[in-house]
């Protein structure tokens, strides 16, 4: 079965497009800031967005099956962690005491 090889000049130019592109996306979301804070390009995302809904009324769909959306009032001026971020055992106050130099993970089976 016969080889196929790619002359040099070829992989310099495909190793350029690639860069090129890269930079080119990097350059795009640098603006991306920007963008956000143009009137016009956010009057363009909200027709965006009025479309979606129209063709989801269109075809019957329920406004559940859109990504659910919240306002400003619904988010909680306080973050709370995932779990407890200070448990309240004695066994935890000790390695924390410790700066956890003590703690060990078992991995049995």
């Amino acid at each position: 079965m016969a080889k196929l090889s790619i002359a040099p000049q070829a992989l310099a130019k495909r190793r350029f497009l690639r860069r090129a592109v890269g930079g080119g996306g990097a350059l795009l979301l640098g603006g991306c800031d920007r963008l956000g804070q143009n009137a016009a390009f956010k009057d363009m995302l909200s027709t965006g967005e009025s479309l979606s809904r129209g063709v989801r009324d269109l075809v019957g769909a329920s406004p559940l099956s859109m990504a659910q959306e919240f306002t400003s009032a619904d988010l909680s001026p306080t973050f709370r962690g995932n779990g407890n971020t200070d448990p309240d055992s004695d066994a935890y106050k000790a390695l924390a005491a410790n700066a956890f130099a003590d703690w060990r993970l078992a991995v049995d089976g």
